[in-house]
């Protein structure tokens, strides 16, 4: 015989089991996600479609350097464009490479968006596809920052929005 609270109790225990299965879940996603691009690693190389053709960024042929990799449409990646920008001198960079995952960055709209970023002579602009991005570098939150020492090796990563004060802490221990 059903008095109509056996269903309720039914529902509430398959929540419960759906709410275990999606933290099972996560877990396994976080413990096994193979992330192509990890610290301590050397850098392999990175073609990016640039105004001028594909060019291969190589590990060998690095200096000090960060890799931002950002989007158009991302506020939160143009304002830490803005903030590269407004303290270009406080960096201290050998290169910076700036990877679009959504549309052309020429030169000239660099330049007009942040003149004395690109005026630094050291910014190399390109494009890589979405699933190339991800193939390389592995699920990113954008903007998403790499920090690659003169020897080639990836030092450290920063994602979403970076204090320039966390960019110059990083920039001076590599």
């Amino acid at each position: 015989m059903n008095d109509g609270r056996g269903g309720k109790r039914r529902w509430r225990w398959g929540w419960i089991g759906v709410a275990a299965g999606v933290a099972v879940l996560a877990l396994w996603m976080i413990q096994h996600d193979d992330d192509p691009l990890q610290i301590g690693n050397i850098l392999a190389p990175i073609l990016l479609q640039t105004e001028g053709g594909p060019t291969t960024i190589r590990a060998d042929s690095l200096c000090e350097q960060v890799i931002m990799i950002f989007s158009w449409t991302c506020p939160h990646c143009l304002r830490q464009l803005d903030l590269l920008e407004a303290h270009i001198e406080d960096l201290k960079m050998a290169r910076l490479v700036l990877i679009a995952t959504d549309g052309e960055i020429s030169a000239d709209s660099a330049m007009a968006l942040w003149p004395r970023l690109m005026a630094a002579g050291n910014v190399l602009t390109g494009r890589m596809e979405k699933n190339a991005v991800r193939e390389r570098f592995g699920r990113l939150i954008l903007p998403h920052l790499v920090f690659v020492g003169r020897d080639g090796i990836v030092k450290a990563r920063r994602s979403g929005t970076t204090m320039i004060s966390t960019v110059i802490s990083v920039l001076e221990k590599i």
